[in-house]
């Protein structure tokens, strides 16, 4: 998993160095909510969004990322996708059979 170590890697250093998320988003030009995303996991970011996430934090953004990396990316988006897929399904379910219940 290079992809999530590295971002691991990242959020150890920005706690390390004493950066809030608000003080990132303001050095990186994202939000703050989308890097509390980036950082649970909840949003994949590209490689030029890890790259900025470094610079933020002071990091030589010349990493090498390899095509297992970029595997590891899409693989990673496409569980994200599924997962919500999955979640937004049984949100629906549950809906439905309250509903359902609410009439017997």
């Amino acid at each position: 998993m290079e992809l999530i170590d590295s971002l691991a890697f990242l959020v150890a250093k920005r706690l390390e160095l004493g950066i809030s998320q608000k003080e990132l988003a303001k050095r990186t030009g994202m939000s703050q909510p989308r890097i509390a995303k980036i950082e649970s996991v909840d949003s994949i970011p590209s490689l030029a969004t890890l790259k900025r996430y470094a610079s933020g934090i002071g990091y030589d953004t010349q990493v090498i990322f390899s095509s297992d990396t970029k595997k590891e990316m899409l693989t990673l988006r496409l569980m994200l996708i599924y997962t919500k897929k999955l979640r937004n399904m049984l949100v629906n379910t549950a809906k439905t059979l309250i509903q359902a219940s609410k009439h017997c």
